[in-house]
């Protein structure tokens, strides 16, 4: 199917959902809900911290997530993750040093609803 062809095709559906009352425009996204973040805070040699992380998406889209750490003046900031499924876990392995942590984390979805953050204390010792 070509490019035009799946454009009339999305741009027909819109309509007739909009026809019909089911949607309007701009269509309704809802941003994802603060990331829930579990972590032991052991350090595995080679890997660094892992972080389980699960987050739910209002409309179901896929979520990417960024962390920040801090540890009193330092803060270590991460890139944004690949997407991952809402609600589905994910665990992440975060180079963190030994000590005392705080760790946020905030997802954005794939039209770019970016949501309230959410934070643990982690104290990361050594394996």
């Amino acid at each position: 199917m070509s490019r035009c062809a799946i454009s009339r095709l999305v741009l027909t559906t819109i309509a007739l959902l909009m026809a019909a009352g089911c949607a309007e425009l701009p269509l309704d996204n809802a941003p994802p809900d603060p990331p829930l973040l579990v972590s032991d805070g052991v350090l595995e040699p080679g890997f660094g911290v892992a972080v389980d992380v699960v987050c739910h998406d209002p409309d179901g889209d896929r979520v990417t997530i960024q962390f920040l750490a801090r540890a009193g003046a330092v803060e270590q900031p991460f890139v944004w993750t690949s997407f991952i499924q809402s609600d589905v876990a994910e665990t992440f392995y975060l180079p963190l040093a030994p000590g005392e942590w705080v760790l946020e984390a905030v997802a954005r979805d794939e039209l770019d609803e970016t949501g309230d953050p959410a934070a643990i204390t982690l104290s990361v010792v050594l394996d």
